[in-house]
């Protein structure tokens, strides 16, 4: 058997040198892998998209479904925000994709009512919790493009479109029995409408009656009475607003009629009569994009990352910074 100091010494030497060089290209290797890691770019799965759904659930933010920033491909996945360790994880995906999926949170749940998978519409009624989807409830019809809340033991959707016609029903699902039921209706059938829950009300905000008619409405609805007991505007009509509680009443942000819009109106609930006026804009606020409030802040969500555009964008807003959007850069940890 022959050992290295039985190898003449030309080869010894250029055994040597094959050795170094491999462990001096590992620790480049290494180094340049800790490298982009910290920076995030080894470990930013393909997030970028528009056009989906966000929710809050027990302090993470949760994006369901939604377009592909850059090859417009629907969605099914569902992941799970961190926004404070700027960390996110997939966590379950649906049976089919959904572009602008109706979602809400209830009882420590994510719900997913009907939606459009790029074919047909549909009237599922899904559950996510744990990771696990599954299917709880249907919908009267098939439909997309409503609006839904959670309170107490139901869910509450409003409005839409079931493939041929606007919808203004106003549909109450029981959670435990799994039964839904027509309890009131909009003053006019829209889709695109926006809703928020305060309280044991829930106001339906704006929407689109047809391709070129806009409601400046705020509808407030009382679930436990089944009827609409006070109707307020907005300073135009427009529809695919984000709305956010704030004291007193509602932020409703972005949205399009005939251009998009970047104000942030602020609406005060505590009068008699329903007001609303505009206190600040947003240069650059997407109606494609979602707005969340979490932990008292207000969080953008959808596009892409400035700097990196697989993954998607995500700001805090905060009126009084210079600028007022934040970038946050997520990361996904390569070993979960």
């Amino acid at each position: 058997m022959k050992y290295l100091y039985d190898v003449p010494p030309r080869q010894r030497m250029i055994r040597q040198i094959v050795m170094w060089s491999i462990c001096s290209a590992l620790v480049v290797l290494a180094f340049i892998g800790g490298y982009f890691i910290g920076k995030g770019v080894i470990n930013q799965p393909r997030t970028a998209r528009t056009h989906m759904g966000a929710e809050v659930v027990n302090d993470l933010l949760y994006i369901v479904g939604g377009q592909d920033a850059s090859t417009g491909n629907l969605l099914n996945d569902v992941w799970e925000i961190q926004p404070d360790s700027a960390s996110l994880r997939l966590v379950a995906q649906l049976p089919y994709a959904c572009h602008l999926p109706d979602i809400t949170a209830c009882q420590d749940s994510l719900y997913v009512l009907g939606g459009y998978d790029g074919e047909s519409y549909r009237n599922e009624i899904l559950r996510i919790r744990n990771g696990q989807v599954d299917m709880v409830a249907e919908l009267p019809g098939s439909r997309a493009y409503g609006c839904t809340v959670g309170i107490d033991n139901n869910l509450i959707y409003a409005g839409g479109w079931d493939g041929q016609d606007y919808v203004d029903e106003i549909v109450s699902i029981c959670l435990s029995s799994g039964e839904s039921s027509v309890v009131a209706h909009l003053p006019s059938p829209r889709r695109f409408v926006a809703a928020a829950r305060v309280g044991d009300l829930v106001y339906f905000i704006g929407g689109e009656s047809t391709l070129s008619q806009f409601s400046d409405e705020i509808v407030e609805f009382d679930p436990s009475a089944g009827r609409i007991t006070r109707i307020g505007h907005l300073p135009s009509g427009r529809y695919l607003v984000e709305t956010v509680e704030q004291e007193d009443g509602l932020l409703v942000l972005g949205g399009r009629n005939t251009r998009s819009l970047d104000e942030i109106v602020t609406v005060d609930l505590s009068q008699a009569t329903i007001s609303s006026q505009t206190t600040d804009r947003l240069p650059g606020l997407s109606w494609n994009h979602s707005i969340v409030a979490l932990n008292d802040k207000v969080f953008v969500v959808g596009g892409s990352n400035a700097e990196f555009s697989q993954a998607i964008g995500l700001a805090e807003y905060v009126p009084n910074a210079d600028p007022p959007l934040i970038p946050i850069r997520l990361r996904k940890s390569p070993w979960r």
